[in-house]
């Protein structure tokens, strides 16, 4: 089987839970949609994926945001400026902050040498999408969305990270001839589209964050059966 979810935010303990509730074995596939990390939790979380062999993490707003400024601190401790953030870093740790990430950086300084670089070459070769083909259908899954979508012939491959994860898709537009191929995506909270927090479909469009981070609950979606799974 295929899953998929988004948004976990670091929450071992729910992620946990619905890892139990899915039964996850080792021939299944298990894809996060970015925003895996961010609050407490997020080094234990990190290292789980980086050892796992079927769960496959997509570099979402977060990840990117905290790569950013843990290479940054990682150059500064090896300079003659060891210990005095500089601006750039600053800047970068108060981005990561913003997104919600501001434990990564506190979590990430307790970790010895060899973890904290086994974690950074990780993150660094994270990929921006993933295809899930199944029986029935193919699915693209992305962090947040599709910008500068052209389907008369731009590859996948040649979409950046803003257009894949900084940009929402438009819920309101088929972006596929075929009405067997998905757009999955997370970042947006479900609720702020359709007003329900719990699977969003419209026009071949799937959103699946149910807005952990902020009290609401973690969707997991199986890309097989469409069965949806809650963790509250």
């Amino acid at each position: 089987m295929n899953y998929v979810m988004s948004d976990i935010y670091g929450d071992v303990e729910r992620f946990g839970e619905m890892l139990g509730m899915i039964d996850l074995k080792e021939e299944d596939n298990l894809y996060l949609l970015g925003n895996f990390i961010g609050g407490e939790g997020s080094a234990e979380l990190l290292t789980q994926l980086a050892e796992s062999v079927n769960i496959f993490p997509i570099m979402g707003a977060v990840e990117k945001a905290a790569l950013d400024v843990l290479e940054l601190m990682t150059e500064n401790l090896n300079s003659e400026s060891a210990g005095n953030p500089t601006d750039e870093m600053k800047t970068a740790a108060a981005k990561l902050a913003q997104l919600g990430g501001r434990s990564v950086i506190s979590e990430f300084i307790t970790l010895d040498a060899d973890t904290k670089g086994d974690l950074l070459d990780f993150m660094s070769e994270l990929p921006l999408f993933e295809i899930c083909d199944t029986d029935d259908a193919a699915f693209i899954l992305v962090p947040r969305g599709l910008g500068s979508f052209d389907k008369n012939g731009k590859k996948l491959k040649k979409y950046t990270f803003e257009d894949l994860a900084l940009t929402e898709v438009d819920y309101n537009r088929n972006y596929m001839d075929d009405d067997k191929v998905f757009i999955v995506s997370g970042s947006v909270p479900v609720q702020d589209i359709g007003g329900e927090n719990k699977v969003y479909t419209s026009n071949n469009n799937i959103c699946i964050n149910g807005d952990l981070k902020n009290g609401g609950r973690l969707i997991c979606l199986c890309l097989d059966t469409m069965k949806e799974y809650y963790v509250e």
